[in-house]
């Protein structure tokens, strides 16, 4: 007896209704796999983006700690000349890391991928900052203050 075959190997006649189902749903699981590796890159690479932000950030703090360090270590050795050379680089280097903070800190998605290491950039920056102020009071206004000087005076003499 002759029976038509179901599933001919060189042609698509005589299918069966659940083959045509899930033939169907091959294809669409296929097309979301697809979807999906894709998506899959992209999260990927945007994870290698963030590991580079927070390396940038991290080395950043890194190096505004040295110069913190180096102010810190020559403190009591800085003259009013040594800080005019380096008011405006130092000033300068507040402002640009306080603007990358601010940036980053306005997108909280980004935020939340670099909260740790955006925060200490802030400590950094306001260590900076208050051993900016502290070289410009004691190591350049209070020197050339008379009221202090006299003071000064005062006190070594006894």
């Amino acid at each position: 007896m002759n029976h038509p075959r179901l599933y001919p190997s060189t042609q698509n006649v005589f299918r069966s209704p659940f083959a045509e189902a899930v033939k169907s749903k091959v294809a669409e699981v296929q097309k979301k796999n697809n979807e999906t590796i894709q998506i899959s890159s992209s999260i990927m690479a945007f994870y290698q983006m963030i590991i580079k932000l927070q390396s940038h950030i991290d080395k950043s703090n890194f190096i505004l700690d040295e110069i913190h360090d180096i102010l810190y270590e020559n403190f009591n050795d800085i003259s009013k000349d040594d800080y005019e050379l380096l008011k405006d680089d130092l000033l300068s280097v507040i402002k640009s890391s306080s603007k990358v903070y601010s940036q980053i800190k306005k997108d909280k998605n980004i935020y939340s991928a670099v909260k740790t290491n955006i925060n200490n950039m802030l400590q950094s920056i306001s260590s900076l900052r208050e051993i900016f102020n502290d070289i410009l009071v004691f190591r350049v206004k209070l020197p050339e203050d008379e009221e202090y000087l006299k003071l000064e005076a005062a006190i070594n003499a006894l």
